[in-house]
């Protein structure tokens, strides 16, 4: 929740403490060898890694994620050594532990998984082990040995072995590694090397770890999955599988037609109708992970979903395209990313999509639908994929599309502040906040859903407001279909220690919400870019009600800072008994140089210093 929008974004340009190198992985190496017939692969690994101290108990845990439709673990076998090489404990097959719990209500996977907890440390984990895959696959282990922030890698490879004439692609990813080939025997081994990587330090203002963590990709150009045939050659062939895995399956009952289109007889354009049957949607369905086979990729029948009031992002969206169907409104399915806001044009590959939603064309725009939480705005496009790139899927094959992203100014957080102080100290405080566009989110999934004694006491807290007392709160969810989404939340307190009391005067804090705000400066010695991702505007207009009696005798002038990755500006004009207080503060979203960083620093250090100002008002 953003909530105190100058304090929370003078804390943006915080950078973590780097951490102490925690782990180092010694070795890695994997080879994956395909079957003749391209049918099967074995993956062999072998790792070994020493954990330096106790922030590394998480390094050492062992996963092996599994789907029991196809794969097998083979054997598995590893030791603990201290640091002279002395073996603590050797570890057995029979030693992992089996889990199928998931979020998900029905899924093929299970985890096999063993934590270690070393007494003492450093300690050397060496473990190795071979996973069979049967048919039913599209993807081949990824090369990802770098998977944790603070752990250097000293050498690791991963060497793909398949028949001459097999076809398969990869794509590295943050890396220049050029991979090796040799043929051998009718087959042809390509091996991946990469050596002496620094430690990834965790810290703030930069992009995610898949950002600099080197990785390599590797898919099948032809693969059969449950019994269904289909091809990675391009992004059209890829769209192709799916559009005929839920070609047939927008099916509903005469029965529920006719309801559509009842509900909808007297709407007199298409967005009316979208509207209508969204609603529908939100009122008779839930959300529901099944993850089953081929189900993975296919959604349910549309008329099934509606008979059970349940269903998966495909199967909702899958029934929306039905509801949608039966009124004379055509719609696409469309795969899409939550973590990655582009795909790899190069690599046609299902990995890289994890969610489903649906586009639909109309005469003069398009229309996306989340059908996953139809509780959010129609027709808005939240922040987990608005401008990310999908698959869009129809009888044509595959096309990448690209999600519309907002602009800065359409994320806005505007907050009124009236403050009437009282000459002993206390004052009666009312706070209005509007969350406007994408800062929307934040709010309505924080607060929304909770009692009104937590939504108050969240509040309170946010705000700072010192021995509240008399709270009352009220909340707004604006959410028109086709508009942007606002939500408002009111606060009305006495706080009986506002301000100071020193003689005659009273000492007042010169930003009601934002006193004590600190920043942590940005390393101006770091080797990453400084990434921001926040794209906001934030607005405070703040009156100050003065005791009757007192008058102004200082108050801080106004400033006006702008530099290429943001601006802040402060006015205060006293007008009678009140002062006019107005902040404005925006962050441009972007990718700046470390030789910025002074100069960020020097900015949110006025800003700092601005929020923590004071007036001070004298009895006359």
């Amino acid at each position: 929740m953003k909530k105190y929008i100058l304090s929370i974004l003078c804390m943006m340009a915080a950078t973590m403490a780097a951490y102490a190198q925690n782990a180092i992985l010694e070795e890695e190496n994997n080879k994956v060898e395909v079957g003749n017939n391209g049918d099967f692969y074995i993956h062999t690994l072998q790792r070994k890694i020493t954990l330096l101290n106790s922030k590394a108990e998480d390094y050492s845990d062992i996963h092996l994620t599994l789907n029991k439709m196809c794969e097998t673990l083979g054997s598995f076998s590893g030791t603990i050594t201290d640091k002279n090489g002395n073996v603590i404990r050797k570890i057995k097959k029979s030693e992992l532990q089996k889990t199928e719990y998931s979020s998900d209500l029905a899924s093929d996977y299970y985890t096999l998984y063993l934590d270690i907890t070393p007494s003492t440390y450093p300690v050397t984990i060496n473990y190795e082990y071979q996973v069979t895959c049967r048919k039913s696959f599209f993807v081949f282990p990824d090369f990802y040995p770098q998977n944790k922030y603070e752990m250097p890698v000293k050498k690791a490879t991963y060497t793909f072995i398949a028949p001459s004439d097999y076809l398969w692609n990869y794509s590295i990813q943050n890396s220049k590694i050029q991979p090796q080939a040799q043929d051998t025997k009718g087959k042809k081994a390509t091996t991946f090397t990469l050596e002496n990587l620094p430690a990834i330090t965790k810290q703030k203002y930069t992009h995610s770890f898949n950002y600099y963590a080197p990785r390599v990709f590797i898919t099948p150009i032809n693969f059969e999955y449950f019994k269904s045939k289909g091809s990675l050659a391009s992004w059209k062939d890829l769209g192709d599988w799916q559009y005929k895995l839920a070609n047939g399956r927008d099916w509903l009952t005469p029965e529920v037609e006719a309801k559509m289109k009842e509900a909808t007889a007297n709407c007199k354009n298409d967005k009316e109708k979208i509207a209508i049957l969204y609603k529908m949607l939100r009122e008779n369905t839930r959300y529901v992970s099944i993850q089953l086979g081929i189900g993975g990729f296919q959604p349910m029948q549309a008329s099934d979903t509606w008979k059970y009031a349940y269903g998966d992002c495909k199967a909702l969206s899958n029934l929306m395209k039905a509801m949608l169907k039966s009124v004379g409104i055509r719609s696409n399915l469309v795969s899409i990313g939550t973590r990655y806001k582009r795909l790899i044009r190069s690599l046609p590959a299902t990995r890289q999509m994890d969610h489903m939603i649906l586009e639909v064309p109309l005469e003069k725009d398009t229309v996306w639908l989340e059908c996953t939480n139809p509780e959010l705005p129609l027709g808005y496009i939240h922040s987990g994929i608005s401008g990310h790139d999908a698959l869009e899927f129809t009888e044509a094959g595959g096309r990448i599309v690209t999600l519309p992203d907002y602009p800065d100014e359409y994320n806005t957080n505007t907050t009124t502040v009236i403050d009437s102080i009282h000459a002993d100290g206390s004052a009666d405080i009312t706070i209005i906040d509007d969350y406007e566009g994408q800062l929307y989110e934040d709010i309505f999934f924080d607060i929304s859903k909770e009692t009104p004694d937590k939504q108050k006491s969240y509040l309170v807290g946010a705000y700072r407001i010192p021995q509240a007392e008399d709270i009352s709160i009220s909340l707004e969810d604006k959410k028109e279909p086709f508009t942007t989404p606002h939500f408002i939340t009111h606060l009305r307190a006495r706080s009986q220690r506002y301000a100071n009391i020193t003689g005659t005067r009273l000492f007042v804090p010169a930003n009601p919400i934002h006193k004590n705000t600190t920043y942590s400066k940005i390393d101006e010695n770091r080797k990453e870019k400084i990434y921001m991702g926040n794209d906001q505007i934030n607005i405070e207009n703040i009156t100050l009600v003065l005791p009757e009696g007192y008058a102004i005798e200082a108050m801080p002038a106004s400033m006006k800072e702008e530099h290429p990755f943001g601006y802040f500006s402060s006015t205060f004009l006293p007008q009678g008994n009140q002062i006019i207080i107005k902040n404005t503060l925006k962050f441009k979203r972007g990718e700046y140089e470390v030789s910025m960083a002074k100069e960020i620093n020097s900015f949110m250090q006025k800003m700092a210093n601005y929020l923590n100002s004071r007036i001070v008002l004298k009895k006359q």
